[in-house]
């Protein structure tokens, strides 16, 4: 028998590589999970813990009082540092370098350029001067290097999240990456759990604490709210919708048309598919920006999040089909 498991050892060995990544992380969180499951179980049948009640009753109980002891605890902490690691590890792989991108042409973000927009992103949203959701999700008493940070942070893994289905959108001058956005068609799946575990999402309250992730989702979860307040009210409730994410133009590179230009293409895309398009923003200039091409304010409201204030406007543009028809009833 322990030859039989010493040869199956590098035969297990040659299957783990030929796994995806993926696959690797879901058998690793199984793994995990059934070793403090077995940890929990033995408790139970050992008698260390009560056995009042139904069985259903006594794991319940033996789940709860496990989870306050010292080996839980530090058993879990492991877990989610080997998880951060592995994550960490695996984003921090350069992505092969393909060829340059076109020039003042609007392309697909390619990933080796990822953290370059999440950079431009940062330094966009991060400005002391700017008043939006990212200042309230950073922290009122933040420092600009801490919201840099933070922001990159979040933005990196945002862009790493719309990968695969190419909603990631760039466009560049003399090899700078100069705007960057994501056009999030009616095709394209919800975000699930596994897919931000896999970005390295789960090791956020690690590094920046929960207050972050708390606040992050306390607005994630307004805005959600305001969108489909909006598709209720202009009837666009289980119809094709795509939404604009993460605009943003270098700072310095804004006020030259820049932004105009990289939407046009996609507004076509929305056009000719026959697609409303939703966004949100926070500020009073970029209603005027996105008004110039066809959007309108179909929602605002002041937000309050941990005493800091800000407003959010919810967006809606149509078809210009669609609002050329709508211009003429009136």
């Amino acid at each position: 028998m322990l030859a039989n498991i010493i040869n199956a050892v590098p035969r297990g060995y040659e299957v783990a590589k030929r796994m995806t990544f993926d696959t690797q992380m879901l058998l690793l969180f199984k793994l995990l999970g059934g070793v403090l499951l077995l940890s929990q179980m033995r408790k139970l049948f050992l008698g260390t813990l009560s056995r009042n009640g139904s069985p259903l009753d006594q794991l319940s109980e033996a789940t709860s009082v496990a989870l306050q002891t010292q080996e839980s605890r530090v058993a879990l902490a492991a877990v989610a540092i080997t998880i951060m690691l592995l994550l960490r590890r695996r984003l921090s792989r350069r992505a092969p370098i393909g060829a340059p991108p076109p020039e003042n042409t609007l392309t697909i973000l390619p990933p080796e350029r990822i953290r370059e927009a999440a950079a431009v992103a940062a330094a966009a949203f991060a400005e002391p001067t700017r008043s939006n959701a990212w200042v309230a999700v950073c922290g009122t008493d933040a420092s600009l290097a801490s919201r840099h940070a933070l922001l990159r942070y979040i933005f990196e893994r945002n862009f790493q999240l719309r990968l695969r289905t190419r909603c990631n959108r760039a466009l560049f001058r003399e090899g700078r990456l100069v705007c960057c956005f994501m056009f999030v068609t009616p095709e394209v799946a919800n975000v699930s759990l596994w897919e931000m575990l896999r970005v390295g999402l789960a090791a956020m309250p690690l590094y920046f604490g929960w207050g972050t992730v708390r606040r992050l989702l306390a607005i994630k979860n307004s805005t959600e709210d305001q969108f489909e307040a909006a598709r209720v009210a202009h009837g666009l409730l289980g119809k094709p919708v795509c939404m604009l994410e993460r605009m943003v133009v270098h700072p310095a590179d804004q006020g030259r048309g820049i932004g105009t230009q990289a939407l046009r293409q996609v507004l076509a895309e929305a056009d000719a598919a026959g697609w409303p398009m939703l966004l949100g923003t926070n500020e009073e200039r970029n209603v005027v920006f996105y008004e110039r091409v066809g959007f309108e304010v179909v929602h605002r409201k002041e937000e309050t999040v941990d005493g800091y204030s800000f407003l959010t406007f919810t967006m809606l543009r149509r078809p210009a089909a669609v609002a050329a028809e709508m211009k003429k009833a009136r």
